[in-house]
């Protein structure tokens, strides 16, 4: 997702006209807010993994798993100054762990924010688990 992290201010016009039997003239003259640089962010949910073999029964999993959610649109300003910021959460999760082949194991835990929880009183938690199988090849 591109959005714009910076703004030039409105530019109203440096000659004062009398438009006050055309009000849509006077408003069409004022530039608005315009952004002049952008970044960009990655939603969704990505998960990185490097395996380095301990033994025959055993591997060493270095994994890092993240979690971004695009939460809405934060504005501020108001008329042709009105300009916004994206908001987003983002949970991560960096675990380097010994797993036993074709066994489940936990990698971690996460909480989503406070925005993403359900009603106030209950907590939730993400389980991150991690198995790794040998190639049949």
């Amino acid at each position: 997702m591109d959005y714009p992290d910076g703004y030039e201010p409105p530019d109203l016009p440096v000659t004062v006209y009398d438009f006050s039997n055309t009000p849509e003239i006077s408003k069409a003259m004022i530039t608005p807010a315009m952004p002049t640089s952008f970044e960009s962010k990655d939603a969704g949910t990505r998960m990185n993994a490097k395996l380095v073999v301990v033994d025959k029964q055993a591997v060493r999993l270095d994994a890092a798993l993240e979690v971004v959610r695009y939460l809405g649109r934060n504005t501020w300003g108001q008329g042709p100054a009105e300009a916004g910021m994206p908001r987003f959460t983002r949970q991560r999760l960096v675990s380097q762990v010994v797993v036993v082949l074709d066994s489940p194991t936990l990698l971690g835990s996460i909480s989503p924010p406070g925005s993403l929880q359900p009603e106030e009183g209950q907590r939730r938690v993400w389980l991150a688990f991690g198995s790794v199988s040998p190639s049949k090849e």
